[in-house]
């Protein structure tokens, strides 16, 4: 039998998809079948620039009109079809090179038949980015985890020269389902996609099911997992990224504890200029060394722009400090006070880096 998903008849506004019964296929053709894809992705790539633009023009009319204009339904008809015979010559559901354009004549072992164009509910149209959000996210889950064991799959084909019936099945289910998630998304159709474990249409093996199941979750898996980790790991970095702050800011409050009762006593002292300059050189000292502390931390990405605030605060008052640390003249030290505004660049440092520990 040819069509191996019309088993039964579809329904009138179900999107079918045809996969002809696996077949031998040339070994070198699988060994190299990504390479031999490459027209196809670029074509794919211009298709998905104009169903974009087609797509949101078709959206618009369709909300006032009730169905999709023909050309702009056409359009996105001859792409889905083209991206479903792209994708099942990837999958290794076919050993022959597909058509760059899909054509109605086509007699491709993998072809899509969308339903005639028919009048939409416009409430569906104007929340379809909404209603379209489960099926999306079904499609994107199947098809990682495909694309996850693909090189087994293609492994296994390049031994036995074609995929196992399996495989063959469940590769085929998972792509109908993302091509029927692509006619809803596209409003090709009105029929929510479904049938990812097969159907009426296209029966599957319970190894196949399983398979598809396998699909599902090693897609939540290679694609949540990262998250779940990094969300994990993230916030142990924060609290370690806070900690370390914590302990920079804490090592250079010991370090500068009496400056200021210092400071203020140096007119007392025999050479008040010197004092001045001395417990200065100390001060920027202890700035640059509390700048090396917080360079050196590995800050999460979420708080980079409040501890580069910090660390431009701190270098502004090292520098303050160095330059009043090298005055020659008391008149040269109140002038070089006064020009870098000397008495409230402390309070930036403690404001900035309060907000850097809010930010983690």
């Amino acid at each position: 039998m040819r069509e191996q998903e019309l088993v039964a008849e579809p329904e009138s506004n179900e999107v079918v998809l045809r996969v002809d019964p696996p077949t031998r296929q040339a070994r070198l053709t699988i060994l190299f079948r990504i390479v031999l894809a490459i027209p196809q992705y670029v074509v794919l790539y211009l298709f998905s620039l104009v169903a974009v633009v087609a797509g949101l023009a078709g959206w618009v009319i369709a909300l006032f009109t009730g169905r999709l204009p023909e050309p702009i339904a056409e359009v996105l008809r001859t792409g889905t079809r083209t991206t479903a015979q792209a994708w099942g010559y990837l999958m290794l559901l076919s050993g022959e090179w597909p058509p760059l354009v899909a054509r109605d004549d086509s007699e491709y072992a993998v072809d899509l038949r969308l339903p005639p164009p028919t009048t939409l509910n416009r409430l569906a149209i104007l929340f379809r980015l909404v209603l379209v959000i489960p099926a999306a996210l079904v499609t994107m889950l199947a098809t990682f985890g495909f694309a996850v064991l693909a090189f087994f799959f293609w492994l296994i084909a390049l031994v036995k020269g074609r995929l196992p019936d399996t495989v063959h099945q469940a590769a085929a289910a998972t792509l109908r389902y993302a091509m029927r998630y692509y006619a809803y998304a596209w409003m090709l159709t009105s029929t929510y996609p479904k049938g990812l474990f097969g159907g009426r249409t296209l029966p599957l093996t319970a190894g196949a099911k399983r398979l598809v199941a396998a699909f599902l979750v090693m897609g939540t898996l290679a694609y949540g997992g990262p998250i779940a980790a990094g969300a994990l790991f993230g916030d142990f970095g924060a609290h370690a990224a806070h900690a370390d702050v914590s302990a920079a800011y804490e090592q250079f409050a010991e370090s500068t504890e009496g400056f200021g009762e210092r400071l203020k006593a140096c007119p007392e002292q025999p050479d008040p200029l010197a004092c001045a300059t001395t417990q200065m050189g100390s001060l920027a000292s202890a700035l640059s060394g509390f700048h090396q502390e917080v360079l050196a931390i590995e800050i999460p990405f979420y708080a980079d722009d409040e501890a580069a605030e910090l660390l431009m605060a701190l270098a502004v008052f090292r520098d303050a400090a160095r330059g009043l640390a090298m005055a020659r003249s008391a008149e040269e030290y109140r002038n070089t006070a006064e020009q870098s505004r000397f008495d409230e660049l402390g309070e930036d440092v403690d404001r900035t880096y309060t907000k850097l520990l809010n930010a983690l």
